[in-house]
């Protein structure tokens, strides 16, 4: 049984932008029901912002019709239409179809909210630092403050928990994002290989902030880049870090770019011999880290 999202009883809906975005002005009315009844069962999914049910099944034409109360080959023309001016855009993984706008809306929530839970713990984790000191026969001092190392060591002793190398030591250092997006490359490797080992994401996170300060990635744009990256079969087995992630970023994006643009219909495909192009480039690219790999090997 699926379970539902509990956390926004409520959908953050623009009127503005719904009224004057062009996709949508195109849309006659029944598509843009149908549309909006989408965009309702995205938010109650379990991946807010994606068409599906369980969390990895697509919703297919039958199934959605019987939810709406609508006839399939209805929901099947209509889909054809928003698909045509690309309203929604579909996980190449796993066939899901989402909406753009909830799934960043979300994330910048979710970051939101990690960033005050962690605003929290530091400001908990400096007033016990302030408060914490100590008293030995071995000190002529009866009441020495602790440096804060020797503070972190005793609190992890009090609290039966040692430091792990795969675990965050200081997290305010960082932008929420830069956290949250190490730890989604960490995992999703993790997914795929179970025996990875577990890397010292401190410094991943080093590497991971160089993207989105020095670089100036957006934090969507790498998460959507990450995402790609692990579920294609080629450059899921090469980027196993951000320090690889940080190399061949643009190379990646344009890949990816290039993917969904092949899904357009054809007669849409005006630069044809430029996409081309591109591909044949990422296949000599693909080829010399292939033979580079083997090399290694």
């Amino acid at each position: 049984m699926s379970t539902k999202k509990h956390d926004l009883p409520y959908i953050p809906f623009y009127v503005g932008d719904w009224r004057k975005a062009p996709d949508i002005r195109a849309l006659s009315l029944e598509e843009r029901a149908l549309w909006f009844e989408m965009l309702c069962l995205m938010w109650e999914s379990p991946r807010r912002g994606y068409l599906t049910i369980d969390g990895k099944t697509p919703i297919d034409d039958k199934t959605l019709g019987r939810m709406i109360g609508e006839d399939i080959s209805v929901i099947t023309k209509i889909k054809q239409v928003l698909a045509s001016v690309s309203i929604y855009s579909i996980e190449e993984t796993t066939g899901i179809i989402f909406c753009r706008r909830t799934v960043r809306d979300e994330a910048i929530r979710l970051s939101k909210s990690t960033a005050g839970k962690l605003g929290m713990e530091s400001r908990y984790k400096n007033k016990r630092k302030k408060e914490f000191c100590y008293n030995t026969s071995d000190n002529k001092s009866t009441n020495k403050s602790l440096t804060d190392s020797d503070i972190d060591i005793d609190i992890d002793i009090e609290s039966g928990s040692d430091i792990k190398k795969g675990e965050f030591q200081e997290r305010g250092d960082y932008n929420p994002d830069t956290i949250r997006l190490t730890q989604l490359l960490f995992d999703l490797i993790k997914e795929r290989k179970i025996d990875f080992k577990t890397p010292d994401l401190n410094k991943w996170t080093e590497t991971m902030d160089k993207i989105l300060r020095l670089d100036h990635r957006s934090p969507e744009i790498i998460e959507t880049v990450i995402r790609w990256c692990q579920s294609d079969d080629f450059w899921q087995d090469n980027i196993l870090s951000p320090i690889k992630l940080r190399k061949h970023f643009d190379q990646l994006e344009l890949k990816m770019k290039k993917v969904e643009y092949m899904k357009l219909p054809k007669h849409t495909r005006a630069n044809a011999q430029l996409w081309a192009k591109i591909e044949q480039e990422e296949r000599d690219e693909e080829s010399r880290i292939e033979e580079k790999i083997i090399d290694i090997g």
